[in-house]
């Protein structure tokens, strides 16, 4: 077969922040492959088929290596035997069926030296695989991974599918898991003899005899030779990766000691179980195959990898925060200047707090800072989001239980406002990393009796407009974009809040522009203008909104006025703001650039501060094509659930706020469509995602206190 060109190729590696899956990545890159996808089980869960489906659909991909595993020693084995069956055979059985049914070129399936069988003649060949049954301890984990090798090799016989099977050996390098709970027996010695060292212990406990042998591949060795089998090979029989090399675990042990330089007994602990006699491969198909060879000797190996992990330990300690905060870091604030305290005086001042002269010029500065024709301030923007989707419905005539598109993560008014206005929100999951809505699933939620989307601009990012007004053009859906926590923030050269049929936002005390209460609805649509502020003013007529509207008026006109002047011709709603509110918000909107550079500078600052936490947090991402403005900063742990890292920084006064559960509300239990578990995505945000403030109010020294926390919760 010819080698590949790997400048052409597009590369989906699963388990590409692991051990091995790194290096592979790296040696990728060396030979020029530019389009390599690693799925984080953060954004694609690998026992789940339609994630799986979503992620080849985005990635394209002309190859898949398949390296992720849940995987661990003896110990790890015997604690988690159904768990270990169970998520490596679903992972491999439907991640090859859909690259099967994707049209995936070529998939390499690196399998595990567990599946030989116990007493296998030694050197271990390929040959003898399927003769006897696998040593006890890890006979779920090999066996499921064996299993994906029939699969292989009966799509390659029924459907052509080119798919080919690689046993390394026993691997080890940096980045190895040292965890004493699960780790293999390589990491395992080095952190054992190397923290024994520096607590002066006079003995290191060993599992088992030390009479069974075992071989080991360092980490880069078998990268490359996982390249060099994708490069080079195809054919359905299974590949030895190996070092061609045997050591007794007591030999190794004795040699892990001299390498950290332990100078301390050595203690069998007999009771602990020795697993397979012997392992060692037979590595000529891989040499005849490929010509792959393995060049780093074990002595070597180790020496790196000792080298690597007491650089870890000996690493200087994140240090402790110089500051510390007398009262609560928050996610919002507001310190008023002389510009607002003055506005605010001159409307007490004349004696006039229903909608006046304030409220128009906040109007008009907004939409024009908006691209928008008409700017309706009102008391929330939850009110806004209400009257917005009636407007649209009356002057549709849209029925009860009509449906509405709503992403699955959001703030609660977004969906509760669909239920106010009697009809039927519709839930569609989200990007894993941005939060907003995935457009490329609105296709699927459409019905005969969708009639709108509610895209959210989540946390100062628009959302892929284009995409969600294209899907609405095809089903001829309106759109209400929910801008509450994104102003002045521009999507490929449009506004937000002015691409759709009309948007909302909020100047919420947490939010961009503060008033205390209030939000805005905007439209370039007249006729749905003056909806809008008939159904904030109770419904009344629109012949007389505001105490305005009569004055300087005679005749007829006057007439006319005072006939209609208390009709209501909508079931409204008194949803007014009033002329403080709006004083507030005048005088903030006029020095917006300094208060959006302000928040930009802190939210920098705080990245800034996180950064090279990457393999512990999501950290948000800027896109090219759109502004952010950050409201605020999310973040998601990859690992386990965030309850631990949201207290401690709780404990220490950072206040932190989940990033916007929806459907495990209480208020939606029993809502038709609101289980979370139909949303893996959002239901992995609802576990793992939290955010810190970025304000303009907060100082430099809060800003790195809360950095410096972060890290030291990870560094502990």
């Amino acid at each position: 077969m010819a080698a590949v060109d790997w400048r052409t190729q597009r590369v989906v590696l699963t388990g590409g922040a692991g051990l091995v899956g790194r290096v592979v990545r790296s040696k990728l890159e060396a030979r020029g492959c530019r389009e390599i996808v690693v799925p984080r089980s953060v954004t694609c869960d690998l026992r789940e088929p339609n994630q799986i489906r979503r992620l080849l659909a985005e990635a394209r991909p002309t190859m898949v290596i398949h390296l992720a595993a849940v995987v661990g020693g003896i110990g790890a084995n015997r604690a988690n035997p159904g768990r270990f069956f169970y998520e490596n055979m679903v992972m491999g059985l439907h991640l090859i069926e859909e690259a099967r049914r994707a049209g995936v070129p070529k998939f390499v399936q690196v399998g595990t030296i567990c599946a030989y069988p116990k007493f296998t003649p030694v050197p271990f060949r390929e040959e003898e695989l399927w003769n006897g049954y696998p040593e006890e301890t890890n006979a779920p984990y090999g066996i499921a991974k064996k299993a994906l090798l029939v699969q292989l090799q009966s799509y390659r016989q029924q459907y052509g599918f080119r798919g080919i099977y690689l046993l390394p050996v026993n691997l080890y390098g940096p980045h190895d898991n040292f965890d004493l709970e699960t780790s293999h027996v390589i990491p395992a010695l080095i952190r054992k003899f190397l923290e024994a060292g520096e607590a002066g212990a006079a003995s290191v406990s060993a599992w088992g005899s030390g009479t069974p042998s075992r071989e080991f591949l360092y980490v880069d060795d078998a990268a490359e030779g996982i390249v060099l089998a994708a490069e080079r090979y195809d054919a359905p029989e299974p590949v030895n990766l190996g070092a061609g090399a045997e050591i007794t675990i007591r030999a190794l042990t004795e040699l892990v000691r001299e390498l950290t330089g332990y100078s301390g007994r050595i203690e069998w602990d007999a009771s602990r179980p020795d697993g397979q006699p012997r392992r060692s491969l037979d590595v000529s198909r891989a040499a005849a195959g490929f010509g792959f060879q393995a060049v780093v000797p074990l002595r070597e190996g180790l020496s790196r990898t000792i080298r690597w992990y007491r650089d870890r330990m000996t690493a200087a300690p994140e240090p402790a925060p110089a500051f510390t905060p007398a009262v609560q870091i928050g996610v919002g604030g507001l310190e008023l200047t002389a510009r607002e305290r003055g506005y605010v005086d001159q409307v007490l001042a004349s004696g006039r707090l229903s909608y006046g002269p304030f409220s128009r010029r906040f109007e008009e500065e907004f939409a024009r800072a908006h691209d928008c024709r008409f700017a309706v301030f009102c008391n929330s923007g939850t009110s806004a989001l209400h009257i917005a989707l009636q407007a649209l419905k009356v002057t549709h005539g849209w029925k009860d239980g009509d449906e509405v598109i709503v992403p699955a993560v959001t703030f609660v008014a977004t969906a509760n406002i669909v239920l106010h206005n009697g009809m039927t929100p519709v839930f569609v999951d989200v990007d894993p990393v941005t939060c907003n809505i995935n457009p490329t699933l609105i296709a699927a939620a459409v019905t005969p009796r969708t009639r709108a989307i509610i895209p959210v601009h989540l946390f100062g990012q628009p959302a892929d407009m284009d995409e969600v007004l294209a899907a609405a053009a095809a089903h001829g859906l309106r759109i209400i974009e929910d801008s509450a926590e994104t102003m002045f923030a521009r999507y490929r050269g449009r506004s937000v809040g002015g691409m759709g049929d009309l948007g909302c936002f909020s100047t919420y005390v947490a939010h961009l522009l503060v008033t205390g209460v209030g939000g805005f609805a905007t439209t370039n649509d007249p006729g749905l203008a003056v909806t809008l502020r008939s159904l904030m003013n109770h419904g009344r007529d629109s012949i007389y909104l505001t105490i305005d509207d009569d004055r300087g008026a005679t005749g007829e006109r006057l007439q006319e006025i005072v006939a209609r002047r208390f009709s209501f011709v909508h079931h409204g709603h008194s949803f007014r703001c009033t002329e403080l509110e709006a004083a507030l918000g005048l005088g903030q909107i006029e020095q917006r650039e300094d208060l959006m550079a302000r928040r930009r500078t802190n939210a920098d600052r705080l990245l800034a501060g996180l950064a090279g936490l990457e393999d512990d947090l999501v950290l948000p991402r800027r896109q090219a094509d759109r502004d952010h403005v950050f409201m605020m900063v999310p973040l998601q742990v990859r690992r386990g659930t965030k309850r631990a890292l949201v207290n401690y920084l709780e404990e220490r006064l950072i206040e932190t706020r989940d990033l916007m559960p929806l459907l495990s509300q209480p208020a939606f239990r029993g809502v038709p469509g609101a289980d979370l578990a139909r949303f893996p995505v959002a239901a992995r945000i609802d576990e793992a995602g939290f955010y810190l403030g970025c304000h303009p109010y907060l100082r430099a020294a809060e800003v790195d206190y809360m950095a410096a926390t972060v890290r030291a919760f990870f560094r502990r």
